[in-house]
């Protein structure tokens, strides 16, 4: 075989795409279909350094203050600022009772110290809700009808002959979230580990464990692995009967190029579809249609329920959303700049003084504010870097 490398890791990247796509469309619910053990969970509890960037009309909490956001950045939306996500109800699902164990460890909160910390963790700003389901994703769960976000990372070329059918019908049409991320394996890169003239049991993999192809895949649990033609077309199918846009893609490129000159035509390691639900007229109703014909033909099962293997509340800090006046703020500032003796800090350094955030309750933009309105305080932009990154300077 040849070597093939990936940095950052392969999953690694297929999980940076999701979080990424997720950033973007400011995601707040999700559930993970096939979660495993749950190393995507143990992520998505993570609980983001600050409440969500509000939009230009945001009055930051005092009547008395309209400032202009848009003022200080160079972008239009300064919630694009922000590089977090802000998930506050998350459903993890997957057949495996062993594994849905570990998912419980990764999603149970952090028990409160027994003594005072010196240098606190992080503050959770808001609430956020986890369930953890035990079950197969075939069987119907009205909980998570109108979820925001499905994720189903290499979970799709696991799935039986018989249960592959119900996936686009149950995801994008008995629960019709407004987007559907999955990721899976991209039999087309497959050649890419061997030598165009290698003998077949030179690459390692498991032969189609169904019979009816010749083909060699990546993991013994493997149904199936679609080339990048099969994917493109499923997903296109899919989105068409069930009222979604599609944007099919890959990533992971080998860090090695390929001797033989193929990486072009092999394209990338993981094939990956983002669905977009359409909400032009006529598509809730196509959906609704659908879903009737499908329990009509008997193409879901009724099955075992979903089982509630566990179900934690992470609450937000008691003085979330709590914020001082603007002088007190801009003071505080003043004041430990003065005794770090440090003529400038950036916003993040500031932040991570647990007094101010919490004087702020959790607004970024309350610090910022703060700045702009306190005479011996300025406020430098650092250009194409996030908000976190500007400068708050003592004057003088």
């Amino acid at each position: 075989e040849l070597p093939v490398t990936f940095v950052p890791a392969l999953y690694l990247q297929r999980r940076g795409w999701v979080f990424d796509i997720m950033r973007r469309e400011r995601v707040t619910q999700v559930l993970d279909v096939g979660c495993g053990e749950g190393e995507t969970v143990a992520c998505l509890c993570n609980a983001a350094p600050w409440l969500p960037l509000q939009s230009t009309h945001f009055p930051l909490l005092e009547s008395t203050l309209e400032l202009d956001i848009a003022s200080l950045s160079q972008e239009n939306d300064i919630r694009d600022q922000d590089d977090f996500l802000h998930i506050r109800t998350l459903h993890a699902l997957d057949v495996s009772q062993e594994d849905l164990q570990q998912v419980l460890s990764f999603a149970k909160p952090e028990p409160p110290p027994s003594t005072p910390q010196l240098w606190p963790g992080p503050t959770r700003w808001e609430p956020l809700h986890v369930k953890v389901w035990h079950g197969g994703m075939e069987t119907y769960n009205p909980e998570f009808v109108g979820i925001e976000c499905i994720i189903s990372t290499e979970v799709v070329e696991h799935l039986s002959e018989d249960v592959l059918p119900i996936f686009a019908p149950m995801l994008l049409g008995m629960y019709h979230p407004r987007l559907l991320l999955i990721t899976t394996p991209s039999y087309t890169y497959n050649s890419r580990f061997t030598a165009p003239d290698a003998p077949p049991d030179v690459r390692q993999g498991t032969p189609d464990p169904t019979g009816r192809t010749d083909r060699i895949f990546r993991h013994w649990d493997h149904k199936f692995e679609w080339t990048v033609d099969e994917f493109t077309s499923w997903c296109q199918e899919a989105a068409k009967q069930w009222g979604y846009e599609v944007e099919v893609s890959g990533i992971g490129v080998a860090t090695e190029k390929d001797p033989f000159g193929r990486d072009k035509d092999l394209g990338k390691a993981s094939q990956v579809a983002a669905f977009r639900r359409r909400e032009d007229p006529g598509m809730a109703e196509l959906r609704e249609w659908r879903c009737a014909e499908t329990c009509m033909l008997g193409k879901t099962r009724a099955g075992q329920p979903h089982r509630l293997f566990g179900s934690y509340q992470h609450e937000a800090h008691s003085g979330a959303r709590k914020a001082g006046t603007l002088e007190n703020i801009g003071q505080l500032i003043l004041q430990r700049m003065e005794t770090y003796q440090e003529p400038h800090m950036t916003v993040q350094e500031l932040w991570s003084e647990h007094d101010i955030s919490l004087l702020c309750g959790g607004w970024l933009q309350k610090l910022i504010a703060a700045v702009k309105a306190t005479d011996s305080l300025t406020l430098q932009k650092a250009d194409k870097r996030a908000l976190s990154d500007w400068i708050v300077q003592v004057k003088g």
